[in-house]
């Protein structure tokens, strides 16, 4: 929004606007885990398909205050959806806080896990809403994607007072589906479709008792 509608150059020289005051923000702010570099639109935007921001996990964590304080600089206060994107925005750095504020908890306390549940699940609709006002939108096909990620974040939340979020991993599963195709494949031969889950929860629950018992 900022470097294709809200700033007035070029894409890329409003991208190159932004990536300055990033570094500000980074300083000002003593964030440790920044971007190295961030001054091409391919950062976030591919040839086709959902806008996608591109870094590593830590990376991205770093960013989130810095994006916030960028928002408020450029953002039009009299357009709704710019005020509901600062508010999801807003939502976003308080949700880090709270676990930073928690880092050494094994759960939230009572009062600090309604406050992530509910600004969990207020940062969600508005994700929600956000995407579905640019759907359809020339340049902006996906903004504010609505992911299964997003899905786990809100399960995430309601759990955040018996375990702490930060224990809880939502890209965890994808290397957990590595293993399970792998298992799926050697336990699928000469067996009937319906056959094979149970198969493969035997072989999984053999595979961690002697993982276990290694231990």
């Amino acid at each position: 929004l900022l470097c294709y509608h809200i700033l007035p150059l070029s894409p890329l020289s409003n991208l190159k606007t932004v990536w300055q005051r990033m570094q500000e923000l980074y300083k000002q702010f003593g964030i440790v885990n920044r971007y190295r570099f961030f001054n091409r639109l391919t950062m976030f935007k591919k040839q086709s398909g959902a806008l996608k921001l591109r870094g590593k996990a830590a990376e991205v964590k770093g960013v989130g205050l810095v994006v916030l304080k960028l928002w408020e600089q450029y953002y039009n206060p009299s357009v709704e959806v710019h005020r509901m994107a600062l508010t999801m925005l807003k939502l976003n750095v308080r949700m880090e806080v709270i676990l930073a504020d928690h880092k050494q908890e094994h759960h939230l306390s009572p009062m600090a896990a309604k406050e992530f549940e509910a600004a969990a699940f207020q940062m969600g609709h508005l994700n929600h809403l956000i995407a579905n006002h640019f759907d359809g939108e020339d340049g902006l096909p996906s903004v504010c994607n609505v992911t299964a990620k997003l899905h786990m974040v809100m399960h995430c939340a309601q759990y955040s007072g018996v375990l702490n979020p930060r224990l809880v991993w939502c890209f965890s599963g994808e290397d957990h589906m590595h293993f399970v195709k792998s298992l799926g494949q050697q336990c699928c031969k000469g067996l009937q479709p319906q056959d094979v889950c149970t198969k493969m929860v035997q072989h999984w629950r053999l595979g961690m008792d002697f993982q276990l018992k290694k231990v």
